[in-house]
């Protein structure tokens, strides 16, 4: 018996039909799975761009060397985040860097740009897609932080000191005395002459058991914000071989230092600053050092305090006005 003709016509069309369904299931699923890791490859591209960026502008702040900058950049943007070797042409993965600004403000922008192949979609002819990541992270001046120390120095003697480290055999230690009758010498970056003061930082007394307690947790507790002109804060310029002898804990750690640049009696103080405190000279502070302690004598003549002044990044708030060595990065969007 000879089979239908209409049969085998309905038969055929049922396969055009199913062939056009798998397509588009073929579709669907590419835009489910391969969309979905779109974005997640989305995620991890913008991760590595904002870690690239970070940790440029950490090492430039620290170093002023845009090639260390960029490479530190480079790597914690691809390498360090899982996405590839920016020098492996397989990897298929390339890192921008670019430094800009000057002065007290600057920028590290980068961009990450890969492709990831497709796992679906490759049956629509869309083998792979190309995402790119972009950010950046400003550096600038400290405008607030926290954990100082509670002794200051003046401004004039740390910009003397950091204009002499652009010679790389420069010495880098400072050598704070302890004597408000002394003579500074910045040629030897010696600091004296009240050009240093015992910090009031909560009003008060200027008491010798306040300043050990904060000595001894690493710095004062609270944050010091220096505004856009500067902020008064209380203190004594006298010498204080308990509280200097406290700071021996700290031989070998970073510390933070408030720097000011000018100095008032406590009995010109205005009205409004009655309340600062009970110390015998106010402080103008405009910004922040950082040092490592290396060495400290708090016996005998001279006392002092030596560490070696760095460059260093901080939590905190950036918009410092003067550049002073302790810098704040975050992301800008």
């Amino acid at each position: 018996m000879e089979p239908r003709r209409g049969f085998w016509r309905e038969q055929g069309q049922s396969l055009v039909v199913v062939a056009l369904m798998l397509v588009v299931l073929v579709g669907f699923l590419g835009l489910v799975l391969d969309g979905g890791n779109f974005w997640s490859q989305r995620r991890f591209l913008q991760n590595g761009a904002d870690a690239g960026a970070l940790a440029g502008a950490r090492v430039y702040a620290t170093t002023k060397d845009a090639s260390q900058a960029t490479a530190a950049a480079r790597n914690y943007a691809a390498s360090a985040n899982g996405l590839g070797d920016p020098l492996k042409a397989s990897d298929q993965v390339t890192v921008e860097v670019s430094i800009q600004g000057a002065g007290i403000d600057q920028t590290v922008a980068v961009t990450v740009t890969k492709v990831f192949r497709t796992y679906f979609l490759g049956a629509l002819g869309i083998p792979s897609f190309v995402m790119r990541a972009s950010a950046v992270a400003g550096l600038s001046p400290a405008e607030a932080i926290g954990g100082l120390l509670p002794l200051a120095v003046k401004k004039s003697a740390v910009d003397a000191i950091r204009a002499k480290f652009s010679d790389p055999t420069a010495d880098k230690k400072v050598y704070i005395y302890d004597d408000d009758k002394d003579v500074s010498d910045y040629a030897i970056n010696k600091i004296a002459d009240g050009e240093r003061g015992w910090i009031n930082f909560n009003k008060g007394d200027v008491s010798t058991s306040e300043l050990k307690y904060w000595i001894d947790l690493g710095g004062y507790p609270g944050v010091v914000d220096v505004g856009d002109t500067g902020v008064w804060i209380n203190g004594s310029p006298g010498s204080n071989n308990s509280a200097l002898g406290e700071c021996e804990w700290l031989i070998g750690k970073k510390v933070f230092v408030p720097v000011y640049d000018t100095v008032r009696d406590a009995k010109d103080r205005p009205l409004s600053d009655a309340d600062l405190g009970s110390g015998s000279m106010d402080y103008h502070f405009v910004g922040f050092a950082a040092l490592t302690v290396v060495y400290i004598k708090d016996t005998g003549t001279p006392k002092i305090l030596v560490g070696t002044l760095e460059d260093e990044v901080h939590a905190g708030k950036p918009g410092g006005k003067y550049d002073l060595g302790v810098y704040v990065v975050g992301l800008r969007r």
